[in-house]
C-alpha cells in the first residue's frame, strides 16, 4: 500500500520497530503541546495525585538513556517540570529483557532500583508475567491497575489536527493500537475469561471467509482464539494462511510461503492489494513446528485494526461480509 504517512514510511524502514515507535513518541512530547500535556496526565496523573505532587507536566524527554555502572537503558526519561524524574520502558510484543549474568533480573524491577521516582510499562499486549515485586512497588506506575497499553494513548491522538500526530495516529490505526471495537469487545488478553467469551462469539464470524477458502478447495480450521487458518493445496505458492483478529487488538494475516517462493515479490503483490483499509505489511524468516520439527519458513504480515476491517456496524451479517472481502483481497492474490 503506497503512503505518504511519515510515521508508516518510515517504519518500513527500520527493523527496530519499537525504538522508531519510541522515538515518534518523544518527538509529539517534544514538538506538540495538547499532546505533550495530555500524555503527561495520561501516565502520571493519578500516580502523582497519590503522591501529592504538583499537577504533572512533561518539561524534558531523553530516549535510549544508559546508566552507567547498570546494565540499565530505559527507553524513555521524563523530568517533570516540578523535577520528578520518572523512566518508561516501551514493548510492542517482546517480553522483558533479562538482564546479565551480574544481574539477570527482568528490565522493570532493575530500572525501578535506579535513581527515578517512577517506572511506567507500556505494550501491545497485556502482559500476565510480570514479577510480583515489579506489581507491588510503590514505584510503578499503573493504569485502571495494570500496565499501560498503546491503545491508552490512541484517544490522546485520534482527530488531531498536527499532522505528525495525524500520522502517527494513522500508524496506530494500522498496528491495531486502538481500543477494542464495542461490538466485538476485548480479545487480546488469553488470560482473561471475558476475552475468552468475545473470542468464543467471534469464532462465528468466520463462516464467509471460511466458506471461501473451501470454495477454493482448501482445508479451513477455526481455533478457540478466534483465529482462521487455511491451508491450501500443494501446488499453491503458500503453505499456510493465518488470520488473526486477537493478537494486540490488530488484524494480522500471515501467508506462510513454501521454499521455492521468492519472498519479496509476494510482498509485491500484497503491498497492490487493492483495499480501502489502511494496512502494512512486513516480509521476514519465522520459524514454527510441522510433525513436531522446527521448520523455517519465509512469512509475510499483513496488519491492521479490526475497526478498520469491520467498521463501526454491531451487524453480524455486514462483519462476516466485511471480514471476507478484506481477506480475500489479498488471499486472492496467492
Amino acid at each position: 500500500m503506497r503512503s505518504n504517512n511519515l510515521f508508516i514510511n518510515t517504519r518500513s524502514l527500520t527493523s527496530s520497530k519499537e525504538d522508531h515507535l519510541t522515538e515518534f513518541i518523544a518527538a509529539l512530547i517534544t514538538m506538540d503541546e495538547p499532546f505533550r500535556l495530555a500524555f503527561s496526565s495520561l501516565l502520571l496523573g493519578q500516580y502523582a495525585a497519590q503522591k501529592e505532587w504538583s499537577p504533572p507536566v512533561i518539561s524534558h524527554v531523553e530516549t535510549q538513556i544508559n546508566y552507567p555502572g547498570t546494565n540499565c537503558c530505559p527507553d524513555m526519561r521524563f523530568t517533570l517540570e516540578d523535577g520528578h524524574i520518572v523512566l518508561c520502558e516501551n514493548k510492542i510484543e517482546a517480553l522483558e529483557t533479562q538482564g546479565s549474568s551480574a544481574d539477570p533480573r527482568g528490565q522493570l524491577l532493575r530500572y525501578l532500583d535506579l535513581p527515578t521516582d517512577g517506572v511506567a510499562y507500556i505494550r501491545a499486549t497485556p502482559s500476565n508475567n510480570l514479577h510480583k515485586d515489579v506489581i507491588d512497588h510503590p514505584g510503578f506506575i499503573t493504569h485502571e491497575g495494570r500496565h499501560f497499553l498503546w491503545r491508552d494513548i490512541y484517544p490522546l491522538l485520534s482527530g488531531k489536527s498536527n499532522p505528525l500526530v495525524a500520522a502517527v495516529c494513522k500508524g496506530f490505526e494500522v498496528m491495531g493500537f486502538v481500543p477494542p471495537h464495542p461490538s466485538v469487545g476485548s480479545l487480546s488478553d488469553f488470560n482473561s475469561k471475558v476475552n475468552e467469551q468475545n473470542r468464543a462469539e467471534f469464532k462465528e464470524l468466520w463462516s464467509y471467509a471460511a466458506e471461501y477458502g473451501l470454495q477454493r478447495g482448501w482445508k479451513v480450521e477455526a481455533n478457540k482464539n478466534a483465529e482462521l487458518y487455511y491451508t491450501p493445496d500443494a501446488a499453491c505458492p503458500a503453505y499456510q494462511v493465518f488470520v488473526s483478529p486477537s493478537k494486540a487488538e490488530r488484524f494480522l494475516i500471515r501467508i506462510s510461503l513454501r521454499d521455492d517462493v521468492d519472498p519479496l515479490s509476494y510482498k509485491k503483490k500484497m503491498d497492490a492489494a487493492t483495499t480501502d483499509v489502511p494496512f502494512e505489511t512486513s516480509c521476514y524468516e519465522r520459524y514454527s513446528y510441522t510433525n513436531k520439527i522446527k521448520v523455517n519458513r519465509n512469512v509475510i504480515d499483513i496488519t491492521s485494526s479490526l475497526t478498520n476491517v469491520i467498521g463501526t456496524t454491531d451487524n453480524k451479517a455486514l462483519i462476516q461480509q466485511s471480514l471476507l472481502e478484506y481477506v480475500k483481497c489479498f488471499v486472492a492474490l496467492i
